[in-house]
């Protein structure tokens, strides 16, 4: 199901949710692209409800893509969880442009195998609240199942960024990463280096990285190097840091006056 296409000067459309869970309890894919929702809760409880808003869900949703490039207006925490409380079984969740989702909002959903999320915002989206932590949270919940992730635009520190990566080595399925524009450093990401699937990773506009490295690298080998030289990188950053304070060290030393002078 899939109204997309609408244009940014179309009208809200009106999404009664639990109508529609009501309607269609069987509903396994939801597409709402490229719409500005007005999300507006029902006013009366659906048939068999026992409190106001509660409803039966979607309990065989496996797909749910509300993105827009427009902002995702109308799209937030509270519509995601009226849309996905009852949803265990979702598997992709497609919320790019939805600035105003939060972590915290999908740390609370129920579904624990989810493969594919995808929450990249588009240039231009600085106006928007920026959230500095929730990234690391969000990959500790779903390291075992996802295979790909798209964190693009987000405004997550570089701390917060490298524990989220740091869950995904070892045996993590990912195999598609997108981090395109955001904080991420070569420190961070020298951890993927043991993510075994890992064939995709975009590192376009990320500005903390070493030059060569900031494009999307395709395919497992190109992964490969482009991980060596963030490797390497961090290497010589400790190095040269090392020598650096060796010499300072040496310099203090030797402008030391005998006592007594």
């Amino acid at each position: 199901m899939g109204p997309g296409g609408c244009s940014g000067l179309a009208p809200p459309l009106l999404l009664p949710v639990e109508g529609l869970q009501g309607a269609c309890p069987q509903l396994k894919v939801l597409r709402l692209l490229n719409v500005t929702l007005d999300p507006r809760p029902c006013r009366q409880p659906p048939a068999g409800a026992t409190s106001p808003g509660a409803s039966a869900g979607f309990p065989q949703l496996v797909e749910l893509s509300l993105a827009s490039p427009e902002g995702g207006s109308g799209i937030g925490d509270l519509l995601l969880q009226r849309l996905l409380h009852r949803s265990p079984g979702l598997r992709l969740l497609d919320l790019r442009g939805c600035a105003r989702v939060t972590p915290r909002g999908l740390l609370d959903l129920p579904c624990l195998e989810l493969e594919r999320l995808y929450l990249g915002l588009p240039c231009g989206s600085e106006r928007v609240p920026r959230l500095a932590e929730g990234s690391a949270a969000l990959a500790r919940k779903w390291r075992r199942s996802l295979q790909e992730l798209d964190l693009a635009g987000r405004h997550f520190e570089p701390g917060d960024l490298a524990q989220a990566m740091a869950a995904f080595s070892r045996d993590a399925p990912l195999r598609s990463l997108n981090l395109a524009g955001t904080k991420v450093t070569a420190e961070g990401l020298s951890v993927l280096a043991t993510c075994p699937g890992l064939s995709y990773l975009n590192l376009s506009s990320c500005r903390r990285l070493p030059r060569g490295t900031k494009r999307a690298h395709r395919g497992r080998e190109e992964v490969t190097r482009c991980l060596e030289v963030l490797v390497g990188h961090c290497c010589g950053d400790q190095e040269s840091h090392s020598h650096q304070e060796n010499h300072g060290d040496q310099e203090i030393h030797g402008e030391q006056q005998p006592q007594g002078q």
